[in-house]
């Protein structure tokens, strides 16, 4: 069995005093923190892959359940600008990938081509 991982993130105020403290499972967008703070910009468009990928499923899952009449929740935003978004997000997602030959770097998918986690 897999030991999970788990991250403490402190929210500091200018002055760098603890403002608030939260401990997170190490997945998901936590798992992107170190990387977006990184001084190797490899790691940094890792890392925005990540955050994109992750959050470009979620939104194509909502979009789905929404379509099917499925949703836990009556949505404020209409389906239509919720799918541009979509369609924003997979063009960023299409450009990061062309981008990654030309920067040498190897993204990695969480996902399957069906949008399903791996």
């Amino acid at each position: 069995m897999t030991e999970k991982k788990f991250i403490k993130v402190s929210y500091l105020d200018e002055n760098g005093n603890e403002m608030e403290t939260k401990t997170v499972l190490n997945e998901g967008l936590a798992s992107t923190i170190f990387g977006m703070i990184s001084d190797d910009y490899k790691k940094r468009f890792e890392a925005e892959f990540t955050q994109l990928e992750t959050r470009r499923h979620a939104l194509r899952s909502m979009l789905n359940r929404y379509e099917a009449g499925a949703l836990s929740f009556e949505p404020k935003c209409p389906y239509d600008i919720l799918h541009r978004q979509f369609v924003h997000m997979q063009d960023y997602y299409n450009d990061m990938h062309m981008r990654e030959k030309y920067e040498g770097i190897k993204l990695f998918s969480n996902f399957d081509e069906e949008g399903g986690q791996d």
